[in-house]
């Protein structure tokens, strides 16, 4: 027998397609060797058929723990890499602030003048415009994602993107002149904000962070004190409630007040709170609806290839998961969370129903296994899967497919597959087997 314990602790370089598919084949051969001495010998030799099968089974048992241990190691190189890229991200970020502070005072009463100015943001180009060059050249995707995306999505290892930035202009379409607050927020995923450049990391304790991500989910009108008192104290009585929010809001200034002095990101008027209008905002949960919403409006128009680009960039940016998923137990985020979560769902759905039927396999498949990794028990696409590995000639992986929905059904919701995925399942059962048959006779 080939393979050994030993042989599973030794991580191998992966192996490339043709070599799996070389395997599989002589996988299949090897099956169709044992269904033919089946057929063949009488009785008395079973014993040693089932000997023959144990054997092989063994010997895949050894291949998938050595396929583990390199998708583990691999992992954890991902990681790594991932963590080093933001340390070096974070020095760039600092040296690129430093330097704004070192512009020469050209302008007037010591300020940098329109040279100084040009200069920095021309540097800061160069810089952006090598960065976008080493992400192409490396396989990276679009500009603000990190190279080891690619790696870890093949990998299995769910790794957060960068949204891209803000478009560098003022909501009535000017140029964003020098010196305004420019904020980036991720909500999907997890929480980040980046101020022009410069992540905001030191964070008050408390409640503080909390009532900043719902002013920033709210940030289109003013949230009274009041609304925010009931949601973030409930039940407390109104001077305590009122003490607690004055100091939460303090300590969202404080925060932000490290990152750019004499400027106030949060503002009350008239017993509300709100952002600072002067501020800048791009949210990526935002942009993620907003996309949604012109896609739907799109496909409602028969647009339906324009449509599904948008569901495409949609997805992007869903692309580092839930909404706060920090905050699991916060009524007030649970809800949105689960509002996003199932627009997300649909937009994969639409997606692949779209691509079986122009078939688009390849695209199918992708979709498909996401929809799957976020929601078990969604039958739909498992059956796009079982129709895509049909149409690759792969009938022994859709016949799995269909047991890991049936496994999925019956441990999480306690049901069985659907009648039509089952007819599904029978019917390539019937032609596999027969499949297996014909080339059991004809070896």
């Amino acid at each position: 027998m080939k393979g050994s314990l030993k042989e599973v602790s030794e991580l191998a370089p992966p192996l490339s397609m043709a070599q799996i598919e070389q395997a599989l084949t002589e996988i299949r051969h090897k099956a169709g060797d044992v269904v033919a001495s089946v057929l063949a010998k009488g009785a008395e030799d079973r014993a040693a058929v089932r000997s023959t099968l144990l054997e092989q089974v063994h010997e895949i048992c050894l291949h998938y723990l050595q396929n583990l241990c390199r998708q583990r190691m691999y992992q954890h190189k991902v990681q790594e890499a991932r963590h080093h890229n933001e340390l070096l991200e974070q020095q760039l970020q600092l040296l690129m602030a430093l330097a704004g502070e070192l512009v020469p005072p050209d302008g007037p009463e010591g300020q940098p003048g329109a040279a100084g100015w040009e200069a920095q943001e021309a540097v800061k180009e160069q810089i952006h415009q090598l960065l976008r060059l080493c992400r192409e050249r490396s396989g990276g995707g679009t500009p603000g994602s990190m190279t080891a995306a690619a790696v870890a999505s093949k990998a299995g290892v769910v790794e957060r993107t960068p949204p891209p930035p803000p478009a560098p202009a003022a909501d009535d379409g000017r140029e964003i002149e020098p010196g305004r607050v420019v904020l980036e927020v991720n909500l999907l995923g997890g929480f980040r904000v980046v101020e022009n450049g410069v992540p905001v990391k030191r964070w008050p304790k408390g409640k503080g962070k909390q009532i900043l991500k719902y002013l920033l989910i709210h940030r289109h009108g003013p949230v009274p004190k009041e609304v925010l008192m009931e949601v973030f104290w409930p039940g407390q009585e109104v001077t305590n409630a009122r003490n607690n929010l004055n100091v939460a809001i303090y300590g969202i200034r404080r925060a932000f007040r490290k990152v750019r002095p004499g400027f106030f990101h949060i503002i009350f008027q008239n017993g509300a709170y709100q952002l600072n209008p002067e501020i800048h905002v791009w949210v990526d949960a935002e942009a993620f609806m907003d996309t949604v919403r012109e896609g739907r409006q799109l496909e409602a128009q028969g647009r339906r290839e324009a449509a599904m680009a948008l569901y495409r960039k949609a997805i992007d940016l869903y692309y580092g998961g839930d909404l706060l998923p920090e905050d699991a137990y916060e009524d007030w985020a649970s809800e949105l969370r689960e509002e996003y979560r199932r627009v997300y769902l649909d937009l994969l759905n639409r997606l692949g129903a779209h691509y079986l039927a122009v078939g688009d396999i390849e695209s199918c498949q992708q979709v498909s296994h996401k929809l799957v990794a976020a929601e078990h028990c969604e039958e739909a696409a498992h059956e796009r899967l079982m129709r895509c590995y049909v149409a690759l000639g792969q009938r022994h992986l859709a016949l799995r497919q269909f047991k890991l929905c049936e496994e999925s059904l019956r441990r999480e919701l306690g049901l069985a597959p659907c009648e039509r995925i089952r007819k599904l399942y029978e019917e390539i059962r019937r032609r596999e087997e027969a499949a297996v048959l014909r080339g059991a006779a004809a070896g």
